[in-house]
């Protein structure tokens, strides 16, 4: 949902340090594919460390105090 808030620093990220940095195709499938099949996996044997961590991970950022002017 506040993906918007960090795309700017995540592509200046990128553009600071994937300049010197490839990986092939492949091997961003195999390391998303192993991804999946992990969670998948932990979801489907009663995990509950995956799904306390699938909603951290949909929860949205509290605004700390006196950060309206960020």
């Amino acid at each position: 949902d506040n993906m918007a808030e960090f795309q700017p620093i995540v592509d200046e990220l990128v553009i600071k340090y994937g300049a010197g940095m490839y990986m092939s195709p492949e091997w961003r499938l195999a390391l998303a594919m192993g991804a999946l099949v992990m969670t998948v996996h932990g979801a489907n044997s009663g995990d509950a460390r995956i799904a306390t961590a699938l909603e951290k991970m949909n929860a949205g950022v509290k605004m700390p105090e006196g950060a309206s002017d960020l």
